[in-house]
């Protein structure tokens, strides 16, 4: 989507006309004209989309009295945004047609008959080959049909709430949307039917030289697409994305006092929320059933390790299947707190405090943060009870001061003195602030879902999970205390120990180390001639040279899930490295002139 060059050159009804042609061309309405309204054709050659953005500020004319002075009235501005897209696929577009899908909605549940099905399959409308029965053709070229309608309105105030000693309230809302990542798209391009993993190695693949690597050959690219009904034997690892995708949508809403102490102090305290819906990631969707004498699965009425394949609800695929789908959330609210010295005498300096909380639906993940393809822990089908909790970057309480000083021009005293302590400039910046969230995951619990590895979080004893000491004593001696956990529970109507439910800690229910790290610059330009001069710097990185833990290890590493008293690994609770580098000095020299 092509966003309007610049808006103000560009009349409002004109912005409306254009959005709305987007919208029309959809509806076989007339294609607008290249250039019109900032509009822009995606591809020269092969004219595949085109986009078009509106953003119109409107300004309410009483709504403040002096253009100089806010005094006791309130100063608005209302930001409306409209998104409109539209795909226009060319018959030379080839990659849009490869791009097979599996409905969840229209998929067949429970046992697969012996010449299987092909339901659940779909392919793009453009797609122009010929398909078995069961594929079906969407109504849509892409994964997902593009969403329209993302109104994105924003609405902004200052009030000035006294004359005397300057305080001004300020607030504002505001709707903001995410494009999906196209990795969405690019997870697809290795699953059948449009291409086939070949995997040889040791002595199978003895027969293979430079000349000739694949043995056997791959197939020719006119063999496919290759449709392979989905039967009660078959086990493919499907990648599947929800044809009704919304984009990601957050509201940030923020509330702020700004107050003068004096003519050079300013003190600021606020409140910034935001909260975020229909965010992508992706769930183990074939996550398998739990069975009992009154309610068989498939037949079984029991939950066992070894049954795990005939108790998925989709029969005929891989477990830890993944549907990429919008309905995960995240909250964010956080009071911020800023005190600023502006520049007198030389000297400014900033001190800036937050104590928030972030929550989200996947810490702990397995996935892809960078390309929205994060995973949540425990129970897929309840993602608010079972995921639910602090994200891996919230970082609850975060201080940094920052400070600048050029040291003064020095009028009395030794000729040598004041020339050597004259003219320089120091700066600084330190952090101080918590650790992340971690969760504690244990490799035998849940076994008679068919979850991935590593997705399942562990049982508690109820002891404290943290070690006592000095952080020194804890990178030593463990940063976790493996005593504070145990195997999970078995399974309601499993045959063995080794048939595991959920564990039941919570989600990032304890923190890792925090860090404080210092940063400082001197500098001083050293002028030679009239028009020219030479400035040195010198940077401090880590200056105390003060180590940065990282996070341990919180994977317990149990071995035999059959033991009654399980023994955690040696690595778990154990911190291995650090997240910075040690004190680093650099010296820059720079000639102006």
């Amino acid at each position: 989507m092509s966003p309007v060059q610049n808006v103000k050159d560009v009349p409002v009804l004109s912005v409306i006309s254009c959005a709305w042609s987007a919208i029309n061309k959809k509806q076989g309405g007339d294609l607008p004209t290249v250039g019109h309204c900032g509009l822009r054709p995606i591809e020269q050659k092969a004219l595949v989309g085109w986009g078009a953005v509106s953003s119109i500020a409107v300004r309410v004319p009483r709504c403040r009295t002096n253009p100089l002075k806010i005094a006791n009235t309130a100063n608005c501005r209302i930001n409306l945004q409209a998104h409109a897209d539209s795909l226009i696929v060319a018959s030379s577009v080839i990659v849009l047609e490869r791009q097979a899908n599996f409905d969840l909605s229209t998929a067949q549940q429970g046992p697969l008959s012996n010449q299987g099905t092909y339901v659940g399959v779909t392919l793009p409308s453009n797609f122009s080959g010929i398909v078995p029965q069961g594929v079906v053709k969407t109504s849509f070229p892409g994964l997902y049909k593009t969403p329209l309608g993302d109104a994105a309105p924003r609405l902004g105030f200052a009030w000035q709430l006294s004359q005397k000693r300057p305080m001004v309230l300020r607030g504002g809302y505001g709707i903001y949307y995410d494009r999906h990542s196209g990795n969405l798209a690019g997870q697809t391009m290795d699953q059948p039917p449009f291409a086939r993993q070949q995997f040889v190695e040791g002595a199978a693949n003895g027969a293979a030289t430079l000349e000739s690597p694949f043995v056997p050959l791959i197939p020719a690219p006119s063999q496919f697409p290759q449709f392979m009904p989905r039967t009660q034997y078959s086990s493919p690892f499907i990648e599947a994305t929800n044809p009704r995708m919304r984009d990601g949508m957050t509201q940030e809403y923020n509330l702020n006092l700004q107050y003068a102490l004096s003519s050079n102090w300013l003190l600021q305290v606020g409140y910034v929320g935001a909260r975020s819906t229909h965010r992508s990631g992706q769930a183990e969707f074939d996550q398998a059933l739990l069975a009992s004498p009154s309610n068989p699965v498939n037949g079984e009425t029991d939950n066992s390790i070894g049954n795990v394949t005939a108790r998925l609800p989709y029969q005929g695929i891989s477990e830890g299947s993944l549907y990429t789908n919008s309905v995960f959330v995240a909250n964010y609210n956080a009071l911020q707190t800023t005190i600023r010295r502006r520049m007198e005498h030389g000297l400014e300096f900033e001190s800036a405090y937050t104590w928030s909380k972030n929550l989200d639906e996947v810490n702990g993940e397995i996935g892809t943060d960078i390309y929205e393809l994060q995973l949540p822990t425990n129970d897929q089908h309840d993602l608010r009870k079972s995921s639910y909790g602090p994200a891996g970057d919230d970082r609850d309480q975060r201080l940094v001061v920052d400070f600048a000083w050029t040291t003064p021009r020095w009028t009395s005293g030794p000729l040598l003195a004041r020339k050597a302590l004259t003219g320089w400039m120091l700066s600084g910046i330190g952090t101080i602030q918590s650790g992340i969230p971690l969760s504690v995951f244990d490799t035998n619990a849940g076994s008679v879902y068919g979850l991935l590895s590593g997705e399942v979080r562990a049982q508690r004893t109820g002891s404290s999970p943290l070690t006592h000491g000095s952080l020194f004593s804890r990178v030593i001696n463990g940063y976790l205390d493996p005593a504070a956990f145990t195997r999970a529970p078995e399974a309601p109507n499993g045959t063995s120990l080794a048939d595991q439910d959920f564990g039941n800690s919570g989600v990032g229910f304890v923190r890792g180390p925090g860090q404080h790290d210092v940063d400082m610059a001197v500098e001083r330009s050293f002028p030679i001639s009239e028009a020219g001069s030479i400035r040195f710097r010198t940077e401090f990185f880590n200056l105390t040279n003060t180590p940065q833990f990282g996070n341990p290890n919180t994977t317990l590493g149990y071995g035999d899930p059959t033991q009654i008293n399980p023994v955690a690994s040696p690595l778990f609770g154990r911190i291995t490295g650090t997240v910075t580098a040690p004190r680093i000095v650099q010296f820059a020299v720079r000639y102006i002139f």
